[in-house]
């Protein structure tokens, strides 16, 4: 996979938790993820940082605190 794809996969695994693929795509990328070890780890982050951060209702924290949070957990975008 060359640097170009690999970006290409990371947006995608972050459209997964964006809720932004259609059906095709999220089993596409799904499909993918389950085969390649350096997307799982990638998509097992997203994951653990989607867990810590719904455990407070959304309106509970502010969107800079929220933006914050997300940042230190997945790094920079």
């Amino acid at each position: 996979m060359n640097a170009s794809n690999e970006q290409h996969v990371e947006a995608d695994i972050a459209r997964l938790f964006e809720r932004g693929l259609s059906a095709t795509e999220h089993d596409a990328m799904s499909a993918h993820v389950r085969t390649c070890a350096r997307c799982e780890r990638l998509y097992e982050k997203y994951a653990a940082a989607e867990r810590a951060l719904t455990r407070r209702a959304p309106d509970e924290l502010a969107s800079a605190s929220f933006d914050r949070v997300q940042a230190r957990l997945l790094g920079p975008a």
